[in-house]
């Protein structure tokens, strides 16, 4: 059996290698004959690149400088941006406007000039136009970005109004446009506000990255009008501390959402501005300008004995409110005093942090607790005033006040 299954083992593994042996030499002679699959040379990393990866972009308005741009489906509109804008977004659809704009005919005859009159034109994109300004004005300067200067050709059909063209111009004029886009703004929605009510436009934008919140001591000018013009209330660099004086409920709800330097103005109706104190009726008008304002100092930046002054310091200011009958104010205030608490901890006694300070610490967490289910009852709110003395009882069991305040929240829910 070895004699004759010994011979065809060895007959089987001589034809195999001698397979792959042809193989590998057949291989090797078409490498030069076959084509690469894909040539190294042909491929560009840009088609690789999702829309969003760095490096995946329009051209710059820079690199159009200079260079005429067809800006309407009749090819009669050409721009040649002249200078690019400082940002590439172009004005919205509902954007207002304001613009400088030089009209010549194509000998070079001037026929009105905003600059000479140190007088742009301000419109709104999303209105009806303005008659007495060339139809290709408005339609080139829904190209442009704000800053951005350019001479834009206007051919047949991209002219003025008939009855309101200047007598210079006739009805085939060809008219060169210098347009500068000074600025454009929007009117947005405030947030955490209702859409249909609150609205706000920034007109000059501030510096930094901070907003104003409550306890923030704020100078700020503001004045107030209706839709017809009377002015409700006006001020100058007034200075007051956010949430804790009073001042115009509108200059309220619109100073969170500013930053310092900033000019805005803030559009309310009736059904929102009806928590002013200047009780406005209809639509009202707020021009705003928070000039500075210096935040109250937050528990994170604060060391466990300065926190514990402060929250004592807030305590005594919210007794006050509560006391005068500002009782949501005071919560406000005592809510704050709680958060300076919370960051105090019940840590091991120190050279610094002493078993007394320790105790102080539990005893005004335990006020503050205490207060605030007193100002949660008063404004019927039986859920958190509950809540509050359920906490205040943590900090000292058996308390009778917690108890008292406690079954009070309980009662009401039942």
């Amino acid at each position: 059996i070895f004699s004759l299954v010994f011979p065809l083992f060895f007959s089987f593994l001589n034809l195999t290698l001698g397979r792959r042996a042809n193989c590998s030499t057949d291989m090797a002679d078409s490498d030069d004959e076959r084509p690469p699959l894909v040539d190294p040379e042909s491929i560009r990393p840009e088609e690789f690149m999702d829309d969003d990866e760095p490096g995946h972009s329009e051209p710059a308005q820079g690199d159009n400088v200079g260079k005429p741009l067809v800006i309407s489906t009749d090819g009669n509109l050409v721009k040649t941006i002249s200078v690019a804008g400082a940002d590439p977004a172009p004005p919205s659809s509902d954007a207002d406007v304001v613009v400088h704009c030089t009209v010549s005919l194509e000998d070079g005859t001037k026929v009105s000039c905003t600059r000479d009159r140190d007088a742009p034109l301000s419109f709104c994109l999303g209105s009806e136009l303005p008659k007495s300004v060339p139809r290709g004005l408005v339609e080139a300067v829904r190209t442009m970005a704000s800053g951005e200067r350019a001479i834009v050709k206007c051919g047949s059909g991209h002219g003025y109004v008939d009855e309101e063209k200047p007598e210079e111009v006739s009805a085939d004029s060809v008219l060169m446009l210098d347009v500068e886009l000074v600025s454009w703004t929007r009117w947005e929605p405030v947030p955490g506000k209702p859409a249909e009510t609150f609205m706000k436009k920034t007109l000059k934008k501030g510096s930094g990255w901070e907003r104003p919140d409550f306890n923030t001591a704020c100078t700020a000018t503001w004045k107030l009008t209706t839709a017809s013009g009377e002015v409700l209330d006006s001020r100058e660099e007034a200075q007051f501390t956010l949430g804790l004086d009073e001042v115009p409920g509108l200059v309220e709800d619109l100073l969170p959402t500013m930053i310092k330097g900033e000019h805005a103005l803030g559009r309310f109706t009736a059904s929102s501005s009806s928590g002013s104190s200047s009780g406005s009726q209809g639509e009202v008008t707020v021009d705003l300008t928070l000039s500075d304002f210096t935040r109250a100092p937050k528990p994170w930046n604060l060391k466990p004995l300065e926190n514990l002054a402060q929250g004592q310091k807030l305590k005594e200011e919210a007794g006050v409110l509560f006391k005068s009958g500002r009782v949501a104010l005071a919560a406000k205030m005592y809510s704050a005093a709680l958060d300076h608490c919370s960051q105090l901890g019940s840590g091991s006694p120190s050279k610094e942090w002493t078993e007394e300070h320790r105790q102080q610490a539990r005893a005004l967490e335990l006020t503050l607790h205490l207060n605030l289910a007193a100002c949660e009852i008063k404004n019927r709110r039986w859920g958190a005033a509950e809540e509050h003395a359920t906490k205040a009882l943590e900090v000292q069991p058996g308390h009778p006040k917690a108890l008292l305040r406690r079954g009070k929240a309980l009662a009401e829910q039942d």
